[in-house]
Parts: C-alpha cells; structure tokens; sequence
C-alpha cells in the first residue's frame, strides 16, 4: 500500500456471491449487481411499469461517477474559487486520480489480473468535464489582478490535465480542437500594472505552484503552445504568445519588469520553449500581420523583455519599421 489512496481492496465474502444470478462491476468504490435478464415479458414489464433488467452500460456508469467525484472541483474552477489549500499540483493530481481509477482497473478474469482501459471516458472528460470550465472562463469579467491570477491559475490547471492525459496515450493531440487550445493559452494573460510596475496576478500564480512542479508546468505549458503553432490553419492565431512571459518567469530566465539592458551581440532572436521558426515561415510574407495584433499584445512586452527579442524574431523585416518607436532600435534591426 503506497498512500492512502493506492491499491485500495474492497473485500468481499465468497458466501455473498450467488451463482447463476449475475456479476459485480467496480467503479472505484461503487459495487453495482447485474440484475438477471428477465427474458421477453420481463422486458415488457419493465416498459410498462418502468423497471430494469439490466443495469446502465460502462459508459454511462463511468460518465456519472466522474462527474460525481470532480462536480465540486469543476464548479470551483469554473467559477475562478481557488480554495486556500489549492496549489496547482494538488488539484491536478486529485483530478487524475480519479481519471486513473475509473480508466485503468485491474479485474479478476479467468483467475488472473487484467488491465481494463477505458478510451472513451478520456475524450468524456475532455468534453465534458474541461471544455464547460474553459467556455465559461474565457469570458469571466476580470476587475482585479487577484481575479485574473485565478483564471491564469485555472488555465494552468486545465492544461496540466490535459498533458497528463495526453501521457496516458488514449488522448492524441489532434483530439484537442484549435479554438480550445487558443483559450487556453489566452487565459494565460497576465494583467500587469504598468505604472507601478507590479505584476500581482503572477505572484498569486507562482505561489500556488511549488518548486518541484515548475517543470510539469513548463512542459505542458510549452507543448500546448507548440501545437498550436503547428496545427492552427489560421496563422491569426498568436495565442501562443500570451504564455510565453509564463514560461521565462516560471525558468528564471527573466523577471516582470526586467530591462533589456544585454548588449546587441548577446541577444537571442529566437526562444527555446516554443517552435517559432515554423511561425515565421507563416507569416514571412504577410505584411501588417504583426501590427494587427500588437496593440493587444503591448503590455506583455514591457513585463517581459525576452518577449520582446522572441516578437521581433517572428515579425518579417518589411514590418519592423512599425515598431521602432515602441520596441529597443537594437531589436527592431537585430
């Protein structure tokens, strides 16, 4: 026994077991009995007086014991109510926990273990558990930069448990629609308080996310980003920007409100979390591309000069003129 939450047994009597009159599905914790088939007027019984022969199919049963365990834990980030003793870690594990057992369950057959995986609850709680928590989100008014730490918190959330589900292999990439990958990634937008130079949505954030986990959280956070720069069709879509002042501040590699004070030949026009050379190989040729899209992105530029050199490394030459009187001259001519 590994924890209290591992390798848990629920013993039952052989004497309770009836032969001939059905068999037991484990749903982690519920026990459901076969009911025995009643035969055709059995069946007509339970039409008109409303009965049951049978009792509901994996599917469904799973669907409902999901939904069961996680309703709280969807309902709370739905609404952006990060609880005290929410830090990232622990709600992702707690999530896929439970995911872990209603999936993969090890049953007696024949008198030996076999491992039973269910597929189809893994696209369920794709569906139906993180897209209504991200449809509801990406819409949340935000007033306060605690309130946005919340939803950048929920996102990072979100994300984790997708890229723990994409390790378990029964989810592929391509199951992930572009619009829900860009709001995710949106989401991740920091609201920083740029005449005092203060960025408290990223405070919150980093608290609630311990050391020894930055790393699943870079990951998952840079491989989102990577496949919608890979997969989106319609390069309009720089939503990948919004994480990337996330992921150099989770690394170190820079501080909100760091000065682009490294000399000219030191600068690094490219970033090692995201493929943005494939991004520039789409936008190479598409003028005023950038400056459709730079005033929403502004903010984050001046909270985090790394962003600045990975900006004008994807903006095509014939652009950067537009940007000389808002970004370093070193770095529109880099």
């Amino acid at each position: 026994n590994k924890g209290h939450f591992v390798n848990r047994c629920l013993i039952i009597p052989t004497a309770s077991f009836r032969r001939g009159e059905g068999y037991y599905r484990q749903y982690d914790t519920i026990i459901y009995p076969e009911k025995k088939n009643k035969g055709y007027l059995g069946r007509l019984g339970d039409l008109v007086y409303g009965g049951s022969s049978t009792i509901p199919a994996n599917e469904p049963m799973r669907q409902k014991c999901l939904m069961t365990y996680l309703d709280k834990l969807q309902n709370d980030l739905t609404h952006c109510e990060i609880h005290a003793n929410y830090t990232v870690d622990y709600v992702v594990a707690f999530a896929m926990q439970v995911v872990t057992c209603l999936t993969t369950q090890r049953i007696a057959h024949d008198d030996k273990p076999t491992v039973w995986n269910d597929e189809k609850l893994i696209i369920f709680m794709l569906t139906g558990w993180i897209f209504p928590i991200i449809d509801t989100v990406k819409n949340f008014p935000v007033s306060t930069p605690e309130e946005n730490g919340k939803i950048v918190m929920t996102a990072i959330i979100l994300i984790c448990i997708v890229g723990k589900l994409l390790g378990t292999k029964q989810l592929q990439p391509h199951d992930i629609p572009v619009p829900y990958a860009a709001s995710m990634l949106q989401m991740l937008c920091l609201s920083p308080d740029l005449e005092n130079k203060k960025c408290l949505d990223y405070e919150f954030v980093r608290s609630v996310i311990p050391n020894h986990y930055v790393k699943d959280v870079t990951e998952a956070i840079s491989g989102l980003g990577n496949y919608l720069i890979t997969t989106a069709a319609d390069i309009e879509h720089v939503e990948w920007f919004y994480c990337l002042p996330i992921l150099h501040f989770l690394n170190n590699n820079t501080k909100p409100f760091d000065t682009l004070d490294l000399p000219v030949e030191k600068l690094v026009f490219t970033d090692t979390y995201l493929k943005l050379g494939t991004f520039y190989n789409k936008v190479a040729e598409k003028e005023g591309f950038f400056m459709r899209h730079f005033e929403k992105l502004k903010p984050l530029l001046h909270i985090d000069p790394m962003l600045q050199c990975a900006f004008t490394y994807v903006c095509p030459l014939k652009d950067r003129s537009h940007l000389i009187h808002n970004l370093s001259p070193y770095l529109c001519i880099g």
